[in-house]
């Protein structure tokens, strides 16, 4: 049953069925998904969504282009699709994700930045 999610792993940027993973792993599709929903505690098509919603949180979200471009490239071959499973699994949708982001890298900027300055000002208050 370990070839299922390491094959996944390997492979989440393809077109995976269960049919595909039943033979690979020599089980009927029913019994695959019963034992490895047993054994991962989750279905074997929402560890790939899950492996591929991953993915696709590693794909430059710092770029100003919208979160749906990144989805064939973390094996999502439909926008909407890669947004109604990202919204499903993180509880907010890719943008909100995006903005979210955004906003964090700007907190610690500002954060490092007044560390710094406070930093510096002690410096100069030891040196007096």
């Amino acid at each position: 049953m370990r070839r299922g999610p390491r094959y996944i792993d390997s492979n989440f940027k393809e077109n995976i069925s269960l049919d595909q993973l039943a033979e690979l792993t020599h089980v009927n599709k029913y019994y695959l998904v019963h034992s490895f929903s047993k054994e991962y505690g989750v279905s074997p098509i929402n560890y790939l969504i899950g492996r591929r919603i991953e993915e696709s949180r590693h794909l430059g979200w710092r770029t100003p282009i919208t979160p749906c471009p990144r989805s064939p490239h973390a094996g999502f071959f439909l926008p909407s699709y890669f947004s109604q499973s990202f919204r499903k699994l993180e509880g907010i949708s890719p943008m909100e994700y995006q903005e979210a982001q955004r906003a964090a890298r700007e907190r610690d900027i500002r954060n490092n930045n007044s560390c710094n300055f406070c930093s510096f000002i002690f410096t100069i208050v030891r040196m007096l």
